[in-house]
């Protein structure tokens, strides 16, 4: 009663029924992972180009952007609303670092997304009084959660679902 799948691995339940291994609870999540606001680096995605993301998925979700990032997940959808690029996916619940991001964010921690990838096409515009690099093409490779002092982009988050 009021037992978690993932408890019952090596129960009498995991062994007959799973292989010797309980089935894991699916972790969803959903978020923000851009928009058109300027970042901190002084960038801009233009909505054509958000929109570009939202058709490219379906997009790894990493630990980070570096070759020590590990794959937690899949972004398996994309759509862009009010000038935001919102994402959907799954993490993956084999993974350590995806069931910690899960414990993190069910005790109220807070994750921002970051993409990953390069710019294709870029123009220089004025912004706010100052020169900003707007993107208008970009290929993106994976999405990268972060850490909020870390993200570009502060209006990115993630959240479980």
């Amino acid at each position: 009663m009021g037992e978690d799948t993932n408890q019952r691995e090596g129960s009498l339940f995991g062994r007959l029924f799973c292989g010797g291994k309980a089935p894991r609870t699916e972790l969803r999540f959903e978020g923000v992972a851009s928009s058109t606001a300027v970042d901190r680096e002084g960038e801009r995605l233009t909505a054509e180009a958000l929109q570009q993301v939202a058709e490219r998925v379906p997009i790894p979700l990493t630990t980070g952007h570096g070759e020590r990032a590990v794959v937690i997940g899949q972004v398996e959808e994309g759509w862009v609303e009010a000038g935001r690029l919102h994402v959907r996916g799954r993490l993956d619940a084999e993974k350590g670092a995806a069931r910690a991001l899960a414990r993190d964010l069910r005790l109220g921690a807070r994750r921002c997304l970051s993409l990953g990838g390069r710019a294709l096409a870029a123009q220089a515009e004025i912004s706010e009084g100052r020169v900003v690099r707007r993107l208008e093409a970009v290929e993106v490779d994976h999405v990268a959660v972060c850490q909020p002092q870390e993200a570009r982009n502060q209006e990115t988050v993630v959240r479980l679902v």
